[in-house]
């Protein structure tokens, strides 16, 4: 699960989507996940292969443009819903912040 919080300042317009992307650690290009509406707050990152690092970043849109990503620190490493240490998805929270 990745969750955020609306930006501070939405460069004078309403958000109207918010972006989901993930990648592979090893891979260098970005792919959507899900294209969300504005209350949106969290994403279930679905289909993620098991003991394979991602990184996920959220952006935000609205009529003036996309934002710059909100990148997280640490790679996501999914694990097997039923293992003993993680769940399968790991909850990922930070402030979106909007760069028109």
């Amino acid at each position: 699960m990745v969750s955020w919080k609306p930006p501070k300042d939405n460069g004078g317009s309403p958000i109207t989507n918010y972006i989901v992307e993930k990648r592979e650690a090893k891979k260098t290009s970005f792919t959507q996940v899900e294209k969300l509406g504005p209350k949106a707050q969290s994403c279930k990152l679905q289909y993620l292969l098991e003991n394979t690092e991602y990184l996920v970043q959220v952006r935000a849109q609205n009529k003036v443009g996309v934002s710059q990503p909100l990148t997280a620190d640490q790679p996501v490493l999914p694990k097997h819903p039923y293992s003993k240490c993680h769940s399968f998805v790991k909850e990922y929270h930070a402030e979106m912040f909007s760069r028109f």
